[in-house]
């Protein structure tokens, strides 16, 4: 490490604090906006530890990042920018995302209020509310009012601080040997560890290839691609890989799927779901020897580590998640209505994991803070059954808006513009099934980012269609 990155990151943080303060007192709702999104690639994590009695824990972990400080200041700008638009004006009224996104934010606090671990969720509540209203809530109402779009937020705000950071973390990866078992110690004080890593360069990954894809002679967008590209390979994040295939694999089908009639799409949909999780099945129980065998032909030691994602007998990461999947899981019978409470789990399985004959084969990957590893058996076992379908109504609809409004755009601004929004929570979502980030700022901040920018395509979308109609019908009694 030829420089202290935590100096360089402090220094950082109080210039920015610095700005904030400024933009805050001359009322620069956008500019502090964009401050924040800026912020997101070179933002650090802090672990504070507070010693807790009564608890089988030595201490209590706080998980949070600078960024919070500049949310806090979000909370008390967006307010007075709010106050007075009603929900017409903002054009909520109808919006199915909002809808739902308010009725998973009480959820969440019900469960908040009935956790077994109130400190913990209480903290992980105001963080989330926090992360909502300050990226997901001003951002709708400054790309709503037409003041941001999601392009400048990758193209102008993101670009220069994120491929700074990449190449820190790439190039102290190098320097360290650029394998595996350095990875975690080359990318701080930027990320907690390689799986967030593999999550925040496959998410940034999918968004620069759609943006270089439809401008390749920027130059400054295909150095973002590279950086990306590079810092995901070394991540050596299955789920980042893996997140990547499958969101940029599934493009043309969904793009060719929108073409097509609902009911014929949806038939499809069905068919293809099958065909996934019959191929699933077979590698889990029997093809995965098979598909190291190919990969490893194809690609080397890169294709092993793709293939081990399957291995559910011999690997122990995954044998570590699946032991906590089962935890989670038993935790869920107990409270299945409400759940353990937000961010709970950590604490909770260190009372469970003994139970399960798999430990032994995990002990030498025990961690003292431990995620279930999956956003939907979080989603189920923190917040129970609501909990969970109100998570999968909220992936559906910020991906359904985004992607028809990509679908049926005319011109190619637009469907970049709704691929952008979509293609990235994709990555993500396809990612949750074997990880949860939620609670990482970086992740969730850009996470609510394009929820709130994925309600703006919807009330543009139901907009437009009113206009149709509205022009359909003069011209039908004309």
């Amino acid at each position: 490490m030829p420089f202290n990155y935590y100096d360089i990151v402090t220094a950082l943080t109080i210039g920015v604090l610095a700005l904030a303060a400024l933009f805050l007192v001359t009322q620069k709702g956008r500019l502090l906006w964009i401050l924040a999104v800026a912020c997101i690639p070179f933002s650090s994590e802090i672990i504070v530890e507070l010693p807790i009695q009564a608890m089988d824990l030595p201490a209590l972990f706080f998980p949070t990042d600078f960024l919070a400080g500049i949310i806090a200041v979000f909370i008390f700008l967006a307010l007075p920018l709010l106050k007075g638009q009603s929900g017409g004006n903002l054009g909520l009224r109808n919006s199915r995302i909002f809808t739902f996104w308010v009725l998973h934010l009480f959820w969440m606090f019900v469960a908040t209020l009935l956790s077994v671990h109130l400190i913990v969720s209480a903290k992980f509540f105001v963080m989330q509310f926090a992360y909502m209203l300050a990226y997901g809530g001003l951002g709708y109402y400054l790309m709503h009012r037409g003041t941001v779009d999601i392009e400048s937020v990758y193209k102008r705000y993101l670009i220069g601080a994120l491929v700074a950071t990449f190449f820190v973390c790439v190039t102290e990866h190098i320097i360290l040997g650029a394998t595996r078992d350095t990875v975690d110690q080359a990318i701080k004080p930027f990320f907690r560890e390689h799986t967030v890593y593999g999550a925040f360069t496959a998410w940034m990954f999918v968004a620069y290839f759609i943006l270089w894809r439809n401008s390749m002679v920027s130059l400054s967008l295909l150095v973002a691609l590279l950086f990306s590209g590079a810092a995901l390979f070394l991540s050596y994040s299955r789920g980042g890989w893996l997140s990547v295939l499958g969101a940029l694999g599934l493009w043309p089908v969904i793009s060719w799927l929108g073409r097509l009639r609902r009911n014929q799409a949806l038939a499809i949909l069905a068919g293809l779901g099958l065909l996934l999780v019959g191929g699933i099945s077979f590698l889990l129980s029997q093809g995965q020897m098979w598909l190291e065998d190919k990969l490893s032909e194809l690609l080397g030691d890169t294709g092993k580590r793709i293939a081990s994602s399957f291995d559910v007998e011999r690997d122990v990461s995954n044998l570590g998640r699946i032991h906590r999947w089962i935890v989670a899981w038993e935790l869920f019978e107990k409270e299945p209505v409400h759940g353990i409470g937000p961010n709970a789990f950590p604490e909770e399985y260190h009372a469970h994991k003994r139970s399960s004959m798999l430990f032994e084969a995990i002990k030498k990957t025990d961690l003292v803070y431990a995620g279930i590893h999956s956003e939907y058996l979080t989603a189920l076992a923190e917040m129970g059954i609501p909990g969970l379908l109100l998570l999968v109504a909220m992936y559906g609809l910020t991906l359904y808006y985004p992607f028809r409004y990509a679908v049926s755009a005319q011109s190619e601004y637009h469907k970049v513009t709704g691929w952008l929004v979509a293609l990235p929570l994709l990555s993500y979502y396809l990612h949750a099934f074997i990880n949860n980030f939620m609670d990482h700022g970086k992740m969730a901040a850009l996470i609510y980012m394009h929820w709130g920018a994925a309600m703006a395509l919807e009330v543009r979308l139901k907009k437009q269609q009113f206009l149709d109609r509205l022009s359909y019908a003069s011209k039908s009694h004309g």
